[in-house]
Formats: C-alpha cells, sequence, structure tokens
C-alpha cells in the first residue's frame, strides 16, 4: 500500500515537472488605437523558459511618434519598481517612429511578462503620452 502511494506521488511530481516548463510554442497579441498599430509574435526559446518577441510597431499619423523605454525596454509591466527613478535606468528613454513608418523590435520577454498575460507600451505624439496594452495568447496551431 505504501509502495502504491509513493508511486502515486512520484507520478504527480513528474508530471508537474514536465508541464511547469512547457508553454505555448508562440504567444500573439494585437493592439491598435488611432496612432499605432502593434503586433507581437513571442516564440518559445530552446530553454523551453523564456520567449523572444518580435514588436512590429506601425505609426498611423503624419506625425513623429517616440517609443516610451522603462529602463532601457520598450515594453512595461506593472511589477517595475522604479518606473519613476530615471537615475536606476541609464539607457536611452525613447526610439524614434517617423510619421507613417514602422519598426520591428526584437526584445526578450521575461517569465514576469508571461506569468502577467500581457506587455505594456508607451509612446508620445506631440507630447501627450499613451499607453497600449497587449494581451498575449498562445497561436493557434494551423492544421
Amino acid at each position: 500500500m505504501m509502495i502504491m502511494k509513493v508511486k502515486h506521488i512520484l507520478l504527480i511530481l513528474f508530471f508537474s515537472l514536465l508541464l511547469a516548463g512547457c508553454g505555448p510554442n508562440q504567444l500573439v497579441g494585437a493592439v491598435e488605437d488611432e496612432a499605432l498599430q502593434v503586433n507581437v509574435l513571442a516564440t518559445l526559446q530552446p530553454d523551453k523558459i523564456t520567449y523572444k518577441a518580435e514588436i512590429a510597431a506601425a505609426n498611423k499619423t503624419d506625425r513623429p511618434i517616440r517609443l516610451l523605454n522603462n529602463c532601457g525596454s520598450i515594453l512595461w509591466r506593472d511589477s517595475f519598481k522604479n518606473q519613476s527613478d530615471t537615475r536606476a535606468c541609464p539607457a536611452v528613454e525613447s526610439m524614434g517612429l517617423e510619421e507613417n513608418g514602422q519598426e520591428t523590435i526584437i526584445v526578450p520577454l521575461s517569465n514576469e511578462f508571461i506569468d502577467q498575460g500581457y506587455i505594456k507600451m508607451k509612446y508620445e505624439v506631440e507630447e501627450k503620452t499613451s499607453e497600449l496594452v497587449i494581451k498575449l495568447e498562445p497561436k493557434e496551431e494551423e492544421t
């Protein structure tokens, strides 16, 4: 009886560990407003833990857009501490996106973004700051 319980516990532990490191192979997300269109394709890396995100941003206006960075990253998340403390973040603060221009940015996605289920991008047009929230969902497998 005791051996059966141990086998059962080991089996549950094995499958838990197996499933913990296996996320979907790709995550996708898209959002747009009157000024900016963003499409995200995040691909699971060989370590089976982290993702690399390809972010395509398109300026829909005839005015330049500044994509704002948070501590050197184009992506923002709620859990960042010191978001307003610029001394802690010596990296570039923004990236320009020309009028009607497009840019593709490749960035790593940490587990915090995956656990959160969405990413945020902030941008500025003529001194007005806006925020886009991009929900990440598993990409459906093509059959």
